[in-house]
């Protein structure tokens, strides 16, 4: 018996729905039983109840709003539930305004995001206002909730304007103004650069103001290891100018924290200087205890053809 009183409607509408109850371990002692409220126990019910009989209707979407009510991390329900949109060509945006009211209070629920992602394939664009929404939740919500920072990444490759890549960068300037050991944000600049962008077009100029901005986050926290390698993979990827790589350089010698030596490090052993590399390696073996194996294996790959990769192994 269905003692909710919205259940017990939605169970009574025509064809009535009769509930299907997980049988019980009659006779069993069970160790340590889930302790579901009743209202999730009769939710469910009908739930089963819908899937036997197959049915995708606006009384399936009321039932799953009234279950993930009580557990938003249901990815059966929020399946079930994108079955009944499409079926009934119920209009994406607004099951977007639905999600967003949830997404305030289970920001890092996988299954939201896939299932805004969901919605959004059906609707074939960015939504008006996506972004901004999305800008909202990372500024005053979690500006390191993954889930949302792959999805952004999916939306923006998906159905964004290549054309217009830089106009994807401010969002990324705001966070790490805020924080520059955001690393989500760093990854997300550099995938608008090297993703969006195409790393073809970006000219020498940009290159060189691209790398000074992340020196003087540098500045800001010269032991961050996020600006460090954002800058270094700019450099990189790129190919930056002589001028640049000498930034780079003199950014390092004055700050000598650790990600500094180990691009000096790096830096002197590309230029073939390996007395000078070994130093700098030398000395973050004798600074970064915690990583001093990883130094001492650097050191005796100095020169090897194939030490990058080697050393890129172990670093991860």
């Amino acid at each position: 018996m269905l003692n909710n009183l919205e259940l017990a409607e939605l169970a009574s509408q025509d064809p009535p729905l009769q509930p299907l109850y997980e049988p019980e371990n009659a006779g069993v002692q069970v160790l340590s039983p889930i302790l579901y409220e009743q209202d999730y126990k009769d939710g469910m019910a009908l739930y089963r109840a819908l899937i036997e009989r197959e049915e995708y209707s606006h009384r399936g979407i009321a039932v799953t709003k009234f279950i993930l009510a009580h557990n938003p991390a249901h990815y059966s329900i929020w399946a079930y539930r994108a079955k009944c949109l499409a079926a009934l060509s119920i209009d994406p945006l607004e099951e977007l305004s639905y999600v967003n009211r949830l997404t305030e209070q289970n920001g890092k629920n996988y299954q939201l995001w896939h299932h805004r992602e969901l919605q959004v394939r059906r609707l074939g664009r960015i939504p008006e206002d996506e972004l901004e929404t999305l800008e909202t939740f990372l500024v005053e919500d979690d500006a390191k909730n993954y889930h949302l920072w792959s999805y952004l990444q999916w939306l923006i490759g998906e159905y964004g304007d290549k054309k217009r890549w830089r106009e994807f960068l401010p969002l990324t300037e705001r966070l790490i103004e805020r924080d520059p050991y955001n690393n989500s944000a760093w990854n997300h600049r550099h995938y608008v650069l090297f993703d969006i962008a195409e790393a073809g077009t970006l000219d020498q100029t940009f290159v060189g103001e691209e790398i000074r901005y992340a020196i003087t986050q540098i500045d800001r926290a010269p032991d961050n290891v996020s600006s460090w390698w954002y800058a270094r993979a700019v450099a990189e990827d790129v190919g930056a100018q002589p001028e640049s790589s000498n930034l780079l350089k003199e950014t390092a010698l004055r700050h000598q924290t650790l990600p500094s030596l180990d691009y000096l490090a790096e830096h002197y052993e590309a230029e073939g200087n390996l007395e000078k590399a070994k130093g700098y390696l030398t000395l973050l073996s004798t600074r970064d205890k915690i990583r001093v194996k990883y130094w001492q294996f650097r050191i005796s790959r100095l020169g090897a053809d194939d030490r990058s990769g080697e050393a890129a192994h172990y670093k991860t």
